[in-house]
């Protein structure tokens, strides 16, 4: 009977491979993977080799037909992600809904996991908590899931680029700057390292972030407050400032885009009007 199996894989140790991991690689009919460069790294170093297809976001419809095809054959297919447990950042999710609708064996194997791994080792409360996933990238998604995130106050778990935790460590300070969080960064590997305190406290770091990124939070139980962006403005204004000056200014302070406070005050100013 056709098979799918989701394989949890090292997050950065390789001793972290499991029996079960490498005995379902090697009698895989088919390897399907977020990354092949990836995947292939870790079935050189096990020594295997197997038929091995990519299968990530982006694939196009022309690949998920072939991918289904593989699904309805015979045998064991086995998904892998990057690292970790697939099908909480990638397809697998769509792996497992379209085996189940054709009545397809699913099993998953159980592994590491970058996000409760960061949970344990943060300190803050483990019961209740939640994934939300990637940090939006822009000013609004960030303060809408705060504000999301103040209605269940409960630890919250996320993963972030290296590139724009600055960015969001800014922003936790401005709307909760005493919130306990912890940044955890190379989980497992040489380089691992946890840094705690409240978001202030970590925003004001000023070494750059390197490596494989999960950011927790502690619960946030108190409503946000945001920064007065349009009274900033009107000062600057006032003071005699030209529009894109003023505009250049707060995207500087605020760590935002030039576009992003102009929409604020705009969508101010149109308030105001209504």
């Amino acid at each position: 009977m056709a098979q799918l199996i989701l394989a949890a894989t090292p997050i950065g140790n390789l001793g972290d491979i499991s029996v079960r991991l490498r005995d379902a690689l090697e009698s895989a009919s088919h390897i399907l993977a977020e990354d092949t460069r990836h995947t292939r790294k870790l079935l050189n170093h096990l020594g295997i080799s197997r038929p091995l297809r990519s299968f990530h976001a982006h694939s196009s419809e022309r690949d998920f037909a072939a991918v289904t095809e593989l699904l309805m054959g015979a045998g064991t297919v086995v998904y892998v992600s990057d690292a970790g447990m697939p099908g909480i950042s990638d397809p697998g999710f769509e792996l497992v809904q379209l085996a189940h609708q054709h009545d397809l064996e699913v099993d998953v194997l159980p592994g590491p996991s970058a996000g409760v791994t960061a949970l344990l080792l943060s300190g803050l409360p483990p019961v209740p908590h939640m994934f939300v996933g990637f940090i939006p990238r822009t000013q609004s998604g960030r303060t809408q899931l705060l504000q999301n995130l103040t209605r269940w106050p409960m630890t919250a778990i996320a993963y972030e680029s290296p590139h724009r935790l600055s960015t969001t460590l800014a922003h936790l300070a401005r709307f909760a700057g005493e919130t306990p969080i912890a940044v955890c960064r190379e989980l497992t590997k040489l380089h691992q390292e946890v840094i705690r305190g409240s978001a202030l406290e970590i925003a004001a770091r000023t070494d750059p972030w390197r490596g494989e990124i999960v950011l927790v939070l502690g619960a946030l139980e108190q409503q946000l407050n945001e920064p007065d962006i349009p009274s900033s403005y009107a000062q600057l204004r006032e003071a005699g400032m030209r529009h894109s000056q003023a505009l250049r200014q707060l995207a500087s302070e605020h760590r935002l885009t030039k576009r992003e406070i102009a929409r604020i005050i705009q969508s101010t100013s149109t308030d105001d009007d209504g």
